[in-house]
């Protein structure tokens, strides 16, 4: 299983889609008690807590590294609350398919699940299984509160431009300290969607705010075939020969940018990219790209089922939006880093991720 999560099949993050993929922070609870309306919020609170209750994980691409890390943390702690966690999802299918395995657990007595959701596309699904009776808790990608409080009882993501804000800084301060203080930075995506749109946008609005002589290339999409990512990355660099830098908003870029280096002879960019699967890790401590943003994928997955354990026990979030989103942080890992900054701490989860999928 090791081997799995360490390939590079990593599809160069389907996250965006509804199927997912593709972020430590800390859960938080609320006081609110008012529900989205009386008659649902009397009849879901009339359950005797939250043991043994049947809660499930629905994501697409299943088998894929970043979501075992997500379906390790729901199931762990859905197994340390007295619930009974179960991952639902295809590793292939149409949004179709991936709806009905989801509907079926819900159909078969799940009362409260994990959405891996990036999007609209899913919302009727959504409201499908919240008129069902089940709870309904969204990680990773943010919705609108106005939009979906009434069929997603609690939203917990980091926030994209936030964290596309802190690479931009994190770029800037190393490319200082070696002395490098104009040239340009090049930025990929898989595509054109919403999270990494964010992202991108993050990292442009804060080069503009730090005033600096950097100039940002337009935008490259690597798309999903990992050779291919790696031949487009290699094109923005040599189309630049004053590239000295690179920020890459999927999780195969540091896979990408680490081969498109390694082609063209310039290993000396400044290279920030996403996620902390086992290659992504291995990369940054042998040095082949900077840092890695890491998106709080096991953090969150605890956090929906800490969520989904008070919904069993009364409690409600959708009455304000305060309460109802719950931000958390993505902080990028490198070599030399502290605490949640440090590379080798995330190699703990991966390691405990190996264990429990063996």
């Amino acid at each position: 299983m090791k081997k799995a999560l360490s390939i590079i099949l990593a599809v160069a993050m389907l996250l965006a889609l509804v199927v997912g993929c593709g972020g430590g922070g800390e859960s938080e609870t609320s006081s609110d008690t008012s529900s989205v309306s009386e008659s649902e919020g009397d009849s879901q609170a009339d359950a005797s807590g939250a043991a043994g209750k049947k809660i499930a994980v629905c994501m697409g691409s299943i088998n894929h590294p970043v979501h075992r890390i997500v379906q390790m943390g729901f199931m762990t702690k859905g197994e340390e609350l007295g619930m009974a966690p179960e991952i639902s999802g295809l590793d292939e299918g149409s949004s179709q398919e991936l709806y009905a395995k989801w509907e079926s657990s819900v159909t078969n007595g799940v009362e409260g699940i994990l959405a891996w959701v990036g999007d609209d596309s899913a919302y009727e699904f959504l409201k499908t299984v919240k008129g069902m009776n089940c709870y309904v808790t969204v990680p990773h990608f943010p919705h609108s509160y106005q939009d979906t409080k009434d069929f997603i009882d609690r939203n917990l993501s980091c926030l994209p431009d936030t964290y596309g804000r802190e690479a931009a800084k994190f770029v800037v301060e190393r490319l200082k300290e070696k002395g490098v203080t104009e040239g340009t930075i090049g930025i990929t995506q898989n595509g054109p969607n919403v999270t990494e749109n964010a992202a991108n946008d993050g990292f442009r609005s804060q080069m503009l705010e730090l005033d600096t002589n950097f100039t940002i290339a337009d935008t490259v999409y690597e798309g999903a075939e990992v050779a291919e990512a790696a031949n487009k990355v290699t094109g923005v660099i040599q189309a630049h020969a004053d590239i000295v830098a690179g920020f890459g908003t999927t999780g195969g870029s540091p896979q990408s940018w680490a081969t498109a280096m390694q082609n063209t002879g310039k290993t000396d960019l400044v290279v920030v990219g996403m996620d902390y699967t086992e290659l992504n890790v291995n990369l940054v401590k042998d040095g082949s790209v900077t840092a890695i943003v890491c998106q709080p994928l096991y953090d969150e997955a605890q956090a929906c089922v800490e969520t989904l354990k008070e919904l069993f026990e009364g409690k409600t979030f959708n009455g304000s939006e305060s309460e109802w989103f719950v931000e958390l942080d993505a902080p990028l890992a490198y070599v030399g880093g502290e605490g949640v900054n440090d590379i080798n701490s995330y190699q703990e989860i991966i390691d405990k991720v190996v264990e429990y999928f063996a």
